[in-house]
């Protein structure tokens, strides 16, 4: 299980950076309210990025506005709808969007079990807006 953990982390963290290039490729980040913004690009319930990483990836990939999922193709245990407008859990919030460190490992959010690479996200004067994570979930 280690062995696979490691090679999805590193998966993840693949993940993530062609996320970071994807938003880029719209503009800087900026925040204007409750909504997120990559150039002129509304990112609040938009799928084009994440589907567009899981497609090229595999592995999922969420925005978060401050704790909160505004993009993401994550779905709750029991449910298939996309987990929109859902907090981090709140080791991943004092460790990533308090404390600008970036998380990989295996973490339990919205009743799963994740091979996850959360990192920080800030706008383009540096303040940290969010966050943004790659994964897969892990079964059995």
């Amino acid at each position: 299980m280690a062995r696979d953990l490691t090679s999805r982390i590193k998966a993840a963290r693949h993940a993530v950076a062609l996320a970071r290039r994807l938003l880029a490729e719209h503009g800087p980040l900026h925040v204007k309210g409750d909504e997120m913004f990559a150039g002129a690009t509304l990112l609040n319930g938009d799928e084009s990025i994440v589907d567009a990483v899981y497609e090229e990836t595999l592995f999922g990939c969420t925005i978060f506005l401050g704790p909160v999922r505004i993009a993401t193709r994550a779905t709750a245990k029991g449910t298939s709808r996309r987990a929109l407008y859902t907090r981090a859990n709140d080791m991943i919030i004092a460790h990533v969007l308090e404390g600008g460190e970036v998380f990989a490992g295996q973490t339990e959010t919205l009743g799963k079990s994740w091979a996850i690479v959360y990192e920080p996200l800030d706008d383009a004067q540096g303040h940290r807006i969010g966050m943004i994570a790659g994964y897969r979930e892990l079964l059995g």
